[in-house]
This record gives C-alpha cells, structure tokens and sequence, in this order.
C-alpha cells in the first residue's frame, strides 16, 4: 500500500525568506513517474532537500524545471526531488520530451490534500519546500522559482 505523509505547518505566509520549524518533515513514500520504483524521505537522510510540486498545465511549473535540472547539477550534495501533482501519464509525457536530471515522483493525492499536508494552505503551484540536513523545513516558495532566491534559501539551508 502506498504510505504517504506530510507534515502539516501552520500558515506563515510565503515570504521569500526561509521559514524554519522544529518539525521535521513526516516520511513519505511515493511513485516514480517512470515506474521504477517508491522514493522516500529517508534516502535523502543527512543532507539538505529541495521539493518541487508541479502540474503539466501549470506554465510556471514547466519553466521551473531548467531551473531545478541546472542546480541538481551544480549542487550534487543537495538532494533533488520533483513531484507531479498530476496524472502520471501527462507527467511522463512532459518528462520524455523534458528529461530530468534528478528524482521525479508523482502523488496520486488530490492536490489540494497533498499542498496542504506540506504547508501551502491555497493549493497554488508551482510550490516549492526546503529542507536542512535533519529534515526540517527551513524555506517554502509559492510559485515560480527565481534563480536568486533558491540559491540563496540554499546556503542558509545548509546552515
């Protein structure tokens, strides 16, 4: 069975300063779009995890992806997961034509709850979660992703 659970935060606001709890983010098991196999949290145990939702008709989710692709490499000591927040036969359209340079799950939640459970309370994408080395969120975005501002929630998420 498909065991999946997310922390719930209480609403802070999407400030582009990071935003840290002593909450750890819940474990959680996910498909693959490919099929391969189940990601989970504790793969990424013991360094800093960046979380990507996104939808395949969601245009700001689409244009994240070259920004996300680009810092998986540069910042191999960083985790990099994606999560489509959609059907897996559109999500795996999008990545055969877009492929991804690190891990891409989808949630067969409805949007809605799996936002939610991970703190953004208007189901909005794209949106994006960080979390330090001990699993703690320690920055959260609501939607399209400037390169600046990820770069700089990742040197104070490694902190």
């Amino acid at each position: 069975m498909l065991a999946l659970v997310l922390a719930v935060w209480q609403p802070a606001g999407f400030a582009a300063e990071p935003q840290r709890t002593e909450q750890p983010f819940a474990s959680f098991e996910l498909p693959l779009v490919d099929g391969s196999r189940f990601a989970n949290l504790e793969e990424f145990r013991g360094k800093p995890l960046v979380i990507h939702y996104w939808r395949t008709d969601c245009p700001a989710c689409l244009a994240d992806a070259s920004v996300f692709n680009g810092q998986a490499i540069e910042h191999r000591n960083i985790g990099f997961l994606g999560i489509a927040v959609d059907d897996r036969t559109s999500a795996l359209r999008f990545l055969k034509r877009n492929p991804s340079t690190h891990l891409q799950a989808y949630a067969p939640l409805s949007q809605a709850q799996l936002l939610h459970r991970a703190g953004n309370h208007t189901s909005g994408l794209p949106y994006t979660v960080l979390l330090d080395s001990q699993q703690k969120m320690c920055a959260r975005h609501l939607g399209k992703v400037d390169l600046d501002w990820l770069e700089a929630a990742l040197v104070r998420c490694q902190k």
